[in-house]
């Protein structure tokens, strides 16, 4: 049987054969050699399939069928229900393929022809790849090979390689690491010994993608420079863009947005220049998400639009649910939950009308997030239990481990700290086995926050001791800072000064470093903490306003409010106790919006202080006014002077 799983890279010479072939067609029909126009037919058909062409490919394969049924053929019968399963399989009809596969295969068992075996076992496990169930994928390209191996001495050098990557691109996607790094390592040895440099290219490819997923930019950024060079001493203008599509993908991890930006039109270019319509589609994509995360939404909006305009014309409907999926993740982070709901709702409608079950677990997983944002914790455990259920179902390691992660976010948001700890373990098991080095320090890290919550300072230490050796290892900058301050507030919690103190300041360079504002001021404000302990109230006072001009420069009311209530209570506890009220009373206008007297002071803090000092009502209303026009005049600078006084 003629070999149907079609590279749609090969075969330049498609216009030629076509009309040969039509030649030859006119030619049997006029001899009256029925065989033979059925072979025209197929033939004809085969190149439609390549071309992606699949309505005209099934109708030349259905003419084909009727001729060789009628002659009672069934080994081109069995050739055709082949083919035909190969066009359902492209159409994305991958349930009625797999009932042609699997019935092919039994008769192809029976007879003993183990070279169809191996071509069908491969199919299969192309279905299994495209339906994310990749444990059974991995299965049965391991099958095929096997019976390659055993029925041919020289096996197909191309397909054999072909198999690998695919298996590797397997494991990638399922965010199995480790394994996909195995495999790749295996097969860069084997193609460096014989210097098959095409395929060496694609590996170094694949391998730098597991370094970028895993955060390792510097190292995949290497692989993918040495690739791009392969691909363009050997003119692969597909294999060019590619790296260079990647490489902008490690700026993007750096946060070096305008040379990922450069890489992107790199890649533009060559792939307007070689008619790749899809890929085109969603270098674009990649831009609009830069110009979101720069707050260019005008420049997005029409990326965006041309993105899904050159989707639609393709009939790229994964395409298309992704575009929405990432609309609506931007639109959450913006806090515009309720467009980001829509327009997750729309990709979520599309994944599960084309049975996308990856795609479908991916946006229930986003829209739980939204409703966790919201403190709807119901909501988002039933989100993340549903996108849980479907990853489970085909496999997806990586994403079962997102879900119990978050899950155990829910617990935590619910002050269940018991039942986070057990699902963090459980997402951490799952990335110590796949590989997943970035995501078991953030497991690592937040089991170490949750034990602190629960005062086990000894285990909390160890685990947050843990994720920062793999930060440090992998050079996740942020994600270190982040650790450095935990293990602060440990310190800050058990009176160790110094030790917190020595910590915080190995944090502070790195969040100047990586413009991480929210923890820089966060910093601040705990290095003034332990000054005022230290009774060096001049230095805490300027390290205090470092943090308010941070947090009033990024909007962060919440950390603003906190540091002014942070200031008052400790005036209050040097006995400038109206200084002190005058400071929580603006905390608690903060937090309110300024919106009345009346909601101030029934924050405790406040009416505590106000009872303390025998405010009226009508004192307590011109004091608010008083603090309303000091933030309006100097943003609270003079409130805070007046409360460290002559320090």
């Amino acid at each position: 049987m003629e070999n149907i799983i079609f590279d749609k890279e090969r075969d330049s010479d498609h216009p030629n054969m076509q009309k040969e072939l039509q030649k030859a067609l006119k030619r049997f029909r006029l001899e009256g050699d029925k065989m033979g126009i059925a072979m025209a037919w197929y033939g004809l058909a085969s190149i439609d399939t390549i071309l992606g062409e699949c309505e005209p490919a099934r109708r030349k394969y259905e003419k084909a069928m009727r001729i060789y049924r009628q002659a009672g053929d069934k080994a081109r019968q069995m050739t055709i229900r082949f083919a035909l399963a190969t066009v359902d399989l492209e159409e994305g009809e991958y349930e009625r393929a797999r009932a042609t596969y699997e019935d092919l295969l039994e008769i192809y068992q029976l007879n003993g022809e183990r070279d169809n075996e191996a071509i069908t076992w491969h199919a299969l496990a192309l279905i299994d790849a495209h339906q994310g169930r990749h444990d059974m994928a991995w299965e049965k390209f391991q099958r095929s090979m096997a019976v390659k191996e055993e029925i041919d001495e020289e096996i197909d050098e191309e397909m054999s390689i072909a198999t690998w990557h695919a298996l590797a691109r397997v494991k990638l996607k399922n965010s199995e690491y480790k394994l996909a790094r195995e495999i790749l390592l295996k097969m860069l040895g084997i193609e460096e010994a014989i210097g098959d440099d095409a395929n060496r290219a694609s590996t170094l490819h694949i391998l730098a993608q597991v370094d970028l997923h895993q955060g390792a930019y510097d190292v995949a950024a290497d692989r993918f420079l040495e690739a791009l060079e392969f691909e363009h001493e050997i003119g692969n203008k597909d294999g060019e863009a590619a790296n260079w599509y990647n490489l902008a993908k490690v700026d993007l991890g750096r946060q070096e947005y305008e040379t990922a930006r450069e890489k992107f039109q790199n890649a533009l270019e060559i792939r307007q220049e070689i008619g790749d319509k899809a890929s085109e589609a969603a270098t674009w994509h990649q831009l609009a998400m830069i110009d979101l995360d720069q707050g260019e939404y005008k420049a997005a909006e029409e990326k965006l639009r041309m993105t899904l305009a050159i989707r639609q014309e393709v009939g790229d409907r994964v395409g298309e649910a992704a575009i929405w999926h990432d609309l609506g993740s931007a639109e959450a982070e913006l806090g515009k939950y309720g467009p980001a709901r829509e327009m997750l709702q729309r990709a979520l409608a599309i994944w599960q009308q084309i049975d996308d079950r990856r795609g479908e677990a991916a946006t229930w997983h986003q829209l739980a997030r939204a409703d966790l944002d919201q403190d709807e914790y119901e909501a988002a455990e039933e989100k993340f239990q549903k996108a849980l259920a479907i990853t489970q179902e085909i496999g997806n390691r990586g994403a079962e481990a997102a879900n119990w992660y978050h899950l155990a976010g829910v617990d935590l948001s619910r002050q269940e700290y018991e039942t986070a700890r057990e699902k963090y373990q459980k997402a951490l098991a799952i990335r110590q086995e796949i590989g997943d080095i970035e995501g078991e320090a953030t497991v690592w890290h937040d089991l170490g926050a949750t034990e602190a919550e629960l005062g086990e300072y000894g285990p909390a230490r160890e685990k947050l001791q843990r994720a920062l050796a793999i930060r440090q290892e992998i050079g996740d900058k942020e994600g270190e800072a982040v650790t450095w301050h935990h293990l602060a507030m440990i310190d800050l919690d058990q009176g160790e000064y110094e030790a917190a103190e020595e910590k915080l300041l190995r944090a502070l360079p790195i969040e100047k470093l990586v413009g991480e504002k929210v923890g820089e001021a966060a910093t601040w404000h705990n290095l003034a903490v332990i000054d005022m302990v230290r009774g060096e109230r001049r230095s805490a006072s300027q390290k205090f306003q470092t943090s308010l001009s941070i947090n009033q420069e990024i909007g962060n009311k919440e950390d603003e409010s906190q540091t002014f209530t942070q200031i008052g209570l400790m005036a209050k506890g040097d006995g400038r106790i109206e200084e002190g009220l005058r400071l929580v009373i603006l905390a608690a206008a903060i937090s309110v919006s300024f919106e009345s007297p009346d909601r101030v002071r029934d924050v405790p803090a406040v009416g505590r202080l106000a009872s303390e000092l025998d405010y009226t009502q009508e004192r307590f209303d011109a004091v608010f006014d008083e603090v309303v026009e000091a933030y309006r005049r100097d943003r609270g600078r003079s409130l805070i002077e007046a409360a460290f006084g002559d320090a």
